[in-house]
């Protein structure tokens, strides 16, 4: 950190924030060594991911897509380190670069290793998929979608659920993926909401191409979806289809 918004300043953030990369690895490493201690490290569902894309800061008003950042309150410099690698948004957006994490699996018993599988995944799909690896009974009613088998290098068989973000925080946003294309509508609780935005991510992942125009079913379909699958809340109200 550099003091904003209140935090205790740090001499050298970039430093610092590459040595708690660092530290990180070196804990993930202990976890490692004591399964293998144990005797029980091929016989354990290891799993890394992160919850969200980088930490966001304060953006230049020039760089309305959210694509850099300076240091802020995470105190990480993204635009220094890459850490969206180009994708646009940071923590808490609906774009790629807020939602996209890393995910690593091993389970060599299960999983092979060096294997990578492009099959779109989110949160919500791990409840069902550690159900299924753990022989567990899958409740009903679930978000998410059980992709064990995928993780174990079987095509998915039945299509892909969509995918659905739906943040009051950081001025309102909702977002749908649809295989490949995924739709947007973001500054919901403003006076003015945005347009739906629609991009083709495996073709667009830095989403700079915006084909709302031609994708209209797309866009009712998305709405749709939301429909079915939010309610009213009132400890977070959303009006997303005003």
């Amino acid at each position: 950190y550099r003091g904003e918004n209140g935090y205790t300043p740090h001499p050298r953030p970039r430093a610092a924030y590459a040595a708690i990369i660092s530290e990180l690895d070196r804990h993930v490493g202990r976890v490692r060594t004591a399964l293998e201690q144990a005797g029980i490290l091929d016989d354990t569902l290891i799993v890394f991911t992160s919850d969200n894309g980088t930490t966001h800061g304060p953006f230049a008003k020039k760089d309305a897509k959210q694509t850099t950042n300076t240091f802020g309150i995470g105190g990480v410099d993204a635009t220094f380190f890459n850490s969206v690698a180009g994708l646009r948004g940071l923590k808490g957006s609906v774009y790629e670069g807020g939602l996209r994490v890393p995910l690593i699996v091993r389970w060599p018993k299960e999983v092979k290793a060096g294997t990578v599988n492009e099959t779109p995944s989110y949160f919500a799909d791990w409840y069902p998929t550690l159900c299924a690896a753990s022989g567990v009974a899958i409740p009903k009613g679930l978000d998410g979608q059980n992709l064990w088998s995928v993780i174990k290098g079987t095509p998915l068989t039945e299509p892909r659920l969509p995918m659905i973000w739906v943040y009051p925080e950081y001025g309102g946003q909702v977002a749908v993926r649809m295989g490949n294309l995924k739709i947007v509508r973001r500054n919901l609780l403003s006076k003015v909401p945005g347009n739906w935005e629609v991009y083709a991510i495996s073709n667009d992942p830095y989403e700079t191409q915006d084909i709302a125009a031609e994708n209209a079913p797309a866009i009712a379909m998305a709405r749709q979806i939301l429909r079915a699958q939010t309610q009213p809340n009132a400890l977070f109200p959303l009006e997303w289809d005003k």
